[in-house]
């Protein structure tokens, strides 16, 4: 099986008052997550809401349009730096819709002198 290469970036906005995530060029879509620690070694992400960011400015989108998505994140203790994710997109017409499951190595990256700004 061939690899596919997803990039995204994670981060709390203020504003909003979350971790979103930033998806696509410039992160112009943006997914807002609640995310809660299942111990041992699980985070449970429960999409609260999509959002289009134009500079300054948060353009919240229907769920009806994009749906709703649930993710989870499980650590394996025995492979540093690899996470399992399953996550699935959940339209309330249309059911589920997208997903992915999948093993991850995680690579950390010191920021940029300046992030682009939340606006």
């Amino acid at each position: 099986m061939q690899g596919r290469r997803f990039t995204s970036r994670m981060e709390y906005d203020e504003r909003l008052g979350c971790v979103v995530e930033l998806i696509g060029p410039g992160g112009a879509l943006a997914l807002a997550w609640h995310i809660r620690f299942e111990p041992p070694n699980r985070l449970a992400l429960g999409a609260s809401g999509w959002f289009l960011r134009i500079g300054p400015w948060r353009l919240r989108l229907p769920e009806w349009i994009l749906g709703s998505g649930q993710a989870t994140e499980t650590a394996d203790p025995a492979k540093p730096g690899v996470i399992r994710i399953d996550f699935v997109v959940s339209h309330p017409f249309l059911g589920d819709v997208f997903g992915y499951a999948g093993t991850f190595q995680v690579r950390r990256e010191a920021p940029p002198q300046r992030w682009p700004s939340n606006g």
